[in-house]
């Protein structure tokens, strides 16, 4: 006899189109479940996130009901996790068990139980969760076999659970089986079942535990797994297998003393580990156990380590930026609150949601909406900490070093905008937060290389193979996207000073022609009584210029004074789509799909219809405008793809220059 413990972790992010929940819905969520209930010899362990789970309160609550049917019935056990899904090892200690037990809570008022084990957020372990974990009142978590590998197990040794620990304070963790994992729903049932019933697996306990958008969401999966049969036929073939016995997690816990103790260092999933790191160590190692896997998998892979999740932020500035922008939040709302202020952390929690804050074969940091949506909960949350420790009228001019670099940053905050800049590069403005909007302006990623990129041009537009998991299918979705392949040299901030020369176009500023960036060029800051001043002097060359944000409005004043012959300032802006931006002058509307220019203006617009909400540049004297869409090329679940990420403008203005910043509601 084996006996299988069989997990299912279901989620969607904050942010996420709703036609995307509600197709993991009908492809994968709802006949996982109903296709299970037909079965009841069969058991199996759900987790759901808590996005997820509130969207389906709304929306499906029929689907909740159901779950709690199969609980009652003891066929289904509910894990627990936190809430929205943060990697637990980067946000605040207050933050782990608060996000915790929010999922404790909901289960216990929905459900009426106890969940007893917690989903690990992208299986990202680090070696003090334990004592948090148990603090919160959990009892077990489910980890990939990567993590138990490298910390000196043998394959054969992957049964059971094991205990672990720290400060004393004890959780029981499973192994996920590899094989298994890209088994399930991959491979025929009988190939499948005929792995399960390996020798060395008999009498043992054995654990798969992965995704529940595989069976029906991921690529040609719902043709394989629903329409043709392989879920049903899964169930079916589990029922009246007489070797095999489906349990839950608690009751392996109950039957089975622990496998021995274990102590797992840092790591999540092999894949994350190439992903983590930058692009051409990533090749490399994934070069590395390519070979491995045809010369010998098991004796020398689970010693091979890439990087860690904490490297994205590292990989990714506009990952630290999130993440740190992240913490701030939560440093106001818990020193605002206290124990208290419930709405404040729960907008908190749901900024804290990790699919935006990296990116591997999921589209993650790279999709505009997802940081959409954490940004928005942030922003929510900080303006609820802001208006209980500041009042309705202020303005916080501070000096921080937000970004974590050794270097401090200028704080600007009124109740309308959060402005963090920095005098060592160049006075930009790197993160530029509307916050009764609940927009942020600088969310938008710069164009830089990947692992995957030197393989695009060899890339098929379609492929029809049947089933395969997403790590091992790369589709290009758009004919020549090589052509987008640019790649930025310097990061995607606002207000960064550019020295223009004469062959300036958008197109040329598109491909990185026309002008030297003054963006690494530290300049000296002094603080005014409305706001914030940078200046550089280089003898023959100076730049001043001031911010004096409005305390009771969506407005900045800029001035500018200068002696060079062509400056050019930057703006970088994050937008969601094209089809609802709009460039308007006094006169005239433009495309802003492809780069462009336009000459002597004195003010022009961007509407963006899908926020409702309008920007408006205005000077009393003329400049003329250089634009260009930022394109990405990323990877996510159905192939390559080129994504929008915002506009970049440069506006090409005189040595005496004001410009004023303007949001208002008017479309």
């Amino acid at each position: 006899m084996v006996f299988f413990t069989l997990g299912i972790h279901n989620h969607q992010p904050v942010g996420n189109f709703q036609n995307i929940f509600e197709e993991a819905f009908r492809k994968a969520y709802s006949p996982l479940l109903e296709t299970l209930a037909l079965y009841p010899a069969v058991k199996a362990s759900f987790h759901y996130s808590g996005t997820l789970l509130e969207w389906l309160e709304d929306n499906h609550p029929k689907h909740l009901n159901l779950l709690g049917s199969l609980v009652e019935k003891k066929q289904v056990e509910i894990i627990g996790g936190a809430f929205y899904e943060p990697i637990l090892s980067v946000i605040p200690d207050k933050d782990k068990i608060g996000q915790i037990k929010l999922m404790i809570d909901f289960h216990k008022d929905r459900f009426g139980v106890d969940v007893k084990g917690m989903w690990v957020p992208e299986r990202v372990w680090e070696p003090t969760l334990p004592k948090f974990i148990s603090r919160a009142g959990l009892k077990y978590i489910i980890l990939d076999d990567t993590h138990f590998l490298s910390s000196g197990l043998q394959k054969e040794n992957l049964s059971g659970y094991y205990i672990t620990e720290d400060e004393g304070e004890v959780v029981y963790a499973f192994p996920i089986i590899k094989e298994l994992r890209y088994s399930i729903p991959f491979k025929p049932v009988r190939d499948v079942l005929a792995l399960l019933k390996k020798v060395e697996y008999k009498g043992k306990l054995i654990t798969m535990a992965d995704d529940g958008e595989k069976f029906g969401v991921w690529p040609d999966t719902y043709e394989w797994v629903v329409e043709k049969g392989w879920l049903k036929n899964f169930f079916k073939a589990l029922s009246e297998d007489n070797e095999i016995k489906t349990i839950t997690f608690s009751e392996a816990l109950e039957m089975f003393s622990p496998a021995g103790r274990i102590y797992l260092g840092t790591s999540s999933y092999r894949e994350l580990s190439e992903w983590a790191l930058p692009a051409e160590s990533s090749r490399h190692l994934t070069e590395i156990y390519n070979e491995l896997e045809i010369k010998d998998p098991l004796r020398l892979i689970p010693y091979i380590k890439g990087g860690f999740w904490r490297n994205f932020l590292s990989k990714y500035r506009e990952s630290n930026y999130l993440h740190k922008k992240m913490l701030y939040v939560s440093s106001l709302v818990n020193n605002a609150f206290a124990d208290g202020g419930d709405k404040a952390y729960k907008e908190l929690y749901k900024g804290q949601t990790n699919c935006p804050y990296w990116h591997g074969v999921f589209g993650g940091l790279y999709l505009p909406h997802l940081r959409e949506g954490v940004l928005k909960a942030l922003l929510k949350a900080e303006r609820l900490a802001e208006s209980s420790l500041y009042g309705d009228e202020f303005l916080r001019v501070e000096k921080i070093d937000l970004d974590a670099d050794g270097k401090k940053e200028v704080l600007l905050s009124t109740p309308f905008l959060t402005l963090f800049l920095s005098p060592d590069r160049g006075g930009t403005i790197y993160q530029f937060d509307l916050k009764e909007k609940g927009i942020s302006l600088s969310s938008i990623i710069g164009r830089r290389e990947e692992a995957y990129h030197n393989k695009l041009k060899e890339l098929p537009t379609e492929e029809k193979t049947g089933a395969k998991s997403i790590h091992e299918l790369h589709i290009s979705k758009e004919k020549e996207l090589h052509r987008f392949l640019i790649y930025d040299n310097h990061p995607r901030e606002s207000l960064i000073d550019n020295v223009l020369n004469n062959e300036i176009s958008g197109k040329g500023l598109m491909e990185n022609k026309g002008f030297n960036s003054l963006y690494a060029i530290p300049y000296s800051v002094s603080f005014t009584e409305k706001g914030v001043s940078f200046s550089i002097n280089q003898g023959d060359w100076w730049i001043n210029k001031s911010l004096e944000p409005s305390n009771l409005s969506n407005h900045i004043k800029l001035n500018y004074e200068h002696n060079l012959p062509s400056l050019g300032v930057e703006f970088n802006l994050g937008f969601l789509s094209t089809d609802s931006l709009v460039l308007e002058t006094q006169n005239q509307k433009y495309i802003v799909d492809e780069p462009g220019q336009v000459l002597l203006i004195n003010s022009f617009r961007l509407r963006d219809n899908l926020r409702n909400f309008t920007l408006v540049f205005q000077s009393n004297k003329e400049y003329d405008l250089f634009y260009y869409p930022v394109y990405t090329v990323s990877l996510s679940e159905g192939g390559l793809e080129r994504v929008f990420q915002g506009l970049s403008l440069m506006l090409k203005i005189p040595q005496i220059f004001n410009l004023y910043l303007e949001v208002n509601d008017e479309i």
